[in-house]
């Protein structure tokens, strides 16, 4: 049995106003989040309290942290028992990040070269001895030091 005139005029008129309301949804959470901004970073930043990432990472090995951007984040380790905010980026690139290959106990980059700690860049780091920040590990994502040995 064919569908009659009126049945195909209902789920034609239906289809559409799914399809208006499903684009109306569509651009109202496009025009929401695009007038999101980016926080501005105006000093160091707290990851945590020293002490207890200290411990963490002579535990369980390096730990990623994501930045805001595609090269801010960065590897939180440990080089000469001393916390190091190590950039994810290999210095000298674009786009080759490393990762920590705890399987070869070391930093590996893009192309599957093995790199240690004082081959990556750093960013500035404190840790405040008084105030509100006290103990309080502080990375400083403004200011990038270079590698202490060449890659």
């Amino acid at each position: 049995m064919a569908p009659r005139r009126g049945d195909t005029r209902v789920i034609v008129v239906a289809t559409l106003a799914v399809l208006t309301t499903g684009l109306v949804i569509a651009g109202l959470i496009l025009f929401i989040t695009g007038r999101a901004k980016t926080p501005v970073v105006n000093g160091p930043i707290p990851f945590g309290y020293a002490r207890s990432l200290h411990a963490s990472v002579k535990q369980g090995g390096p730990v990623a942290y994501a930045g805001t951007t595609g090269d801010t984040g960065f590897w939180l380790a440990l080089e000469d028992r001393q916390l190091v905010a190590l950039k994810i980026r290999r210095p000298g690139t674009a786009d080759c990040n490393v990762r920590w290959a705890g399987s070869v106990d070391s930093f590996v980059d893009c192309h599957g070269d093995h790199l240690r700690s004082q081959q990556l860049a750093r960013y500035r780091t404190e840790i405040p001895r008084t105030g509100d920040r006290k103990g309080m590990y502080l990375v400083d994502l403004r200011h990038t030091i270079p590698a202490p040995a060449a890659s």
